[in-house]
């Protein structure tokens, strides 16, 4: 079959989930041009078993494995490659496709020559049935952007979640991807590198994406993960202004809110655990160093004491109890 959509899952260690979003995306793809790609990156738990499991059943799910442990950002990208789709959708293991959202992509694909897809998604718990915070993008309708600056005239960025940015494979393969690894976000990095084709589909409804968002979520109670995210995504805004790929105005805007953000951040990175080591302030020299006064701003309280940091954590968190 000549695939449209390849759905692609990075997995490591995820067996206990990632059935459960198998059996929601086998509910989607029906009799539709559409495939799903596993690349496991050398999982110590039953994923493999798992996903080779559900590939015996379905002739278009395909299984691989990393001869080594890659981690984040070159299992995605090793992942998108071994697509023979049109377009690539990247998928967590854990994160679910429901509602029509696979025909909703086949129909928006086929209407017209679009380049990317971001669909809007909503954050849930565990259970899947309660929603934790607002959803990323807050639209009553579909929207379809021929530009670039039309896009980010509306939305100011670009999708970093997995299942909510599909775009056109061969983006992925005329990426040097690996400026972007280390970043935990390799998929913004591409998206950024070709968003001047233009051509983008804002899906509206959060109802077809679901974002899982466990208590125990590494986004809230690791220190190095906290504090990691937020710098490598900037990093990647600012690889994507120097290759030209972004506006000036587009990237200080993401700049600025990470510096208004940078205080809450560090202080609860450096109270869950955070370790200052030459990985960061390399990545910090790489995006400040042009400018001394926010150099001087983000490393000063990057050495915050432990302790300190723990004293005001819980006592912001008090505040909030109150």
């Amino acid at each position: 079959m000549q695939y449209k959509i390849s759905i692609c899952i990075p997995t490591y260690n995820g067996a206990e989930v990632l059935g459960e979003t198998l059996d929601s995306l086998i509910k989607e793809i029906k009799e539709y041009p559409v495939e799903i790609v596993i690349n496991d990156d050398k999982s110590s738990d039953d994923t493999l078993k798992v996903a080779n499991d559900f590939a015996d059943k379905y002739s278009y799910i395909s299984v691989y494995e990393n001869e080594m442990n890659l981690r984040m950002d070159r299992n995605f990208t090793a992942t998108a490659l071994k697509a023979k789709g049109e377009y690539v959708w990247l998928c967590g293991q854990d994160d679910i496709l429901q509602f029509g959202v696979v025909e909703k992509a086949i129909k928006i694909i086929n209407k017209s020559d679009i380049n990317f897809i971001y669909f809007n998604y909503k954050f849930v718990d565990d259970s899947l049935q309660n929603e934790v915070m607002s959803p990323i993008l807050d639209l009553k309708s579909d929207k379809y952007y021929k530009t670039i600056d039309e896009y980010f005239n509306e939305i100011n960025q670009a999708p970093s979640f997995l299942p909510a940015n599909l775009m056109k494979r061969e983006f992925w393969e005329n990426t040097n991807c690996k400026e972007y690894f280390d970043t935990y976000y390799v998929q913004v990095g591409v998206w950024l590198e070709h968003f001047n084709n233009g051509n983008i589909y804002v899906v509206a409804n959060k109802e077809h994406v679901l974002c899982r968002v466990p208590i125990e979520s590494w986004k809230y109670n690791d220190g190095k993960m906290i504090y990691g995210t937020a710098l490598g995504n900037l990093k990647v805004y600012k690889i994507a202004n120097k290759n030209k790929k972004i506006s000036d105005d587009v990237y200080l805007f993401h700049e600025n809110r990470f510096i208004s953000r940078y205080l809450k951040n560090v202080i609860a990175s450096k109270a869950k655990g955070l370790e200052v080591n030459n990985s960061i302030l390399e990545t910090i020299d790489f995006i400040f160093k042009g400018n001394k006064i926010k150099h001087f701003y983000i490393k000063y309280f990057l050495y915050i004491p432990k302790i300190l940091a723990k004293v005001i954590y819980k006592f912001n968190k008090l505040l909030k109890g109150k």
